[in-house]
């Protein structure tokens, strides 16, 4: 073999393993190509429904550790590469340590809202059904975020005499209590009594499944309770004596994490005591009264074990039903036809039968100086002197999710007689505002 034939081999075998090199290269181009395009086809199977584009990228912002209700955040591009807006992965908790999953897709520029898709995937899902996020988010998507319930929009105290009462309040004494007890063994009540339509006194407590144990109140009094900050009863005073002067748990501003920034000395998680202050005024519209409430838990609790609670000596000194319901998960369950659970039934819908809540909540504003509402002195179990009725609260202080009301762009009807279960998905809209937010800077 001559030194021109080695040179050809030579140039032949170079030849060989670049084409290999090529060919291993292009390989891999097709097989990455692939791999993205299946990314990309289970990304807009996925999102398309909230925003659709032509491609979508998950990103990782720095400041998504300020945000726990943040599972991911993608953002998505039209044809030519450019942004057109936001994909965030949210799970809100709701009442009753239950979650909801949604998608919230927004706007790149202009902070507007482009819908809305619940993920089904929660170990306890809150009690809202695919029917009212579907209402919600065609109320919703196309409009500016932030945004909150409409009944729930309050105008500024303009000093003209007038005050804010709900609609349809009927007269007496209203109590609602948890149906489950806390991991300290308390089972949370709330009462509320009505005079003349307004709400004139208010108690929160809990009582213990042991009933040897002291009631919330006197424990935290004793040091047998403690909680961050100022001591229980003090905190569940200011708390009660906030909701005499606003009348309206929403005005309370419970933000996403349960607490409120505008009651002073109160630091604690207010989401059992909202909720219940909800079904206290559910039952006063509907005129059914504490005694009522109490006989018909009775009459559940026999059904379920076959006793009366008087012989089974879980009546207490207060005449309380001592009983937590958690080894009945789905007995306060409402069903479809195929046994899915699409909401959960208070005592007063299951003892009667009865799951519409047209009635609602809503407000109006009366002249205090008409004779017939007249204002009064009220007073919060355990407070030494009254309240007046008549004082509003400074707009500036309130706030809905951490926003102030004045930043609020769009309100919406939400699902009638539901403030809650609006207020869930409201507050998963709201979080993808300030995460946006802080992370555009857009208010620089």
């Amino acid at each position: 073999m001559n030194s021109s034939q080695i040179k050809r081999m030579t140039i032949e075998a170079v030849v060989v393993l670049i084409l290999s090199f090529i060919v291993l290269i292009a390989g891999n181009a097709m097989t990455s190509g692939q791999s993205e395009t299946r990314i990309q086809n289970g990304y807009s199977e996925m999102f398309a429904d909230v925003l659709e584009a032509a491609r979508y990228k998950e990103i990782f912002p720095e400041n998504m550790s300020d945000f726990e209700e943040i599972n991911h955040v993608y953002q998505a591009f039209d044809a030519s590469g450019k942004p057109v807006g936001f994909i965030l992965d949210i799970t809100v908790e709701s009442a009753g340590n239950t979650s909801l999953h949604l998608l919230t897709g927004v706007t790149y520029d202009g902070a507007e809202l482009t819908g809305i898709k619940h993920i089904a995937d929660e170990s306890v899902p809150a009690p809202i059904s695919e029917e009212e996020i579907a209402r919600i988010a065609e109320q919703a998507s196309g409009n500016q975020i932030p945004m909150s319930y409409a009944a729930g929009h309050f105008s500024d105290d303009d000093g003209d005499g007038s005050v804010t009462m709900i609609s349809g309040l009927n007269d007496g004494i209203y109590y609602a209590q948890r149906l489950n007890k806390d991991n300290n063994g308390y089972i949370d009540y709330v009462q509320i009594e009505v005079v003349d339509g307004f709400i004139t006194r208010v108690n929160w407590d809990a009582f213990n499944i042991d009933m040897n144990t002291k009631d919330r109140i006197d424990a935290s009094l004793s040091g047998g309770y403690s909680v961050s900050g100022d001591n229980w009863a003090n905190q569940s005073y200011n708390l009660c004596h906030a909701l005499i002067d606003c009348q309206d748990p929403s005005r309370l501003a419970m933000k996403s994490d349960g607490t409120t920034d505008i009651v002073p000395g109160v630091t604690i998680d207010i989401r059992t005591f909202v909720e219940l202050a909800y079904e206290c005024i559910d039952n006063s519209i509907h005129g059914y009264d504490q005694e009522t409430y109490i006989e018909d838990l009775k009459g559940i609790i026999q059904g379920v074990l076959g006793s009366d609670p008087e012989t089974l000596g879980i009546i207490n000194d207060e005449g309380f039903v001592v009983f937590s319901f958690e080894d009945y998960p789905n007995l306060f369950a409402e069903l479809d036809a195929a046994g899915n659970v699409i909401s959960n039934l208070n005592v007063r819908e299951k003892a009667t039968g009865t799951t519409d809540d047209s009635a609602g909540i809503s407000t109006i504003e009366v002249d205090e100086n008409d004779v017939s509402n007249d204002p009064y002195s009220v007073t919060v179990i355990g407070a030494e002197d009254g309240v007046s009725i008549g004082g509003g609260y400074d707009m500036t202080y309130e706030n809905i999710d951490g926003l102030p009301v004045s930043e609020i762009r769009t309100y919406i009807p939400g699902i009638p007689g539901a403030r809650q279960r609006t207020r869930c998905v409201l507050t998963a809209i709201n979080i993808s505002y300030r995460f946006l937010k802080d992370y555009l800077d857009w208010m620089a």
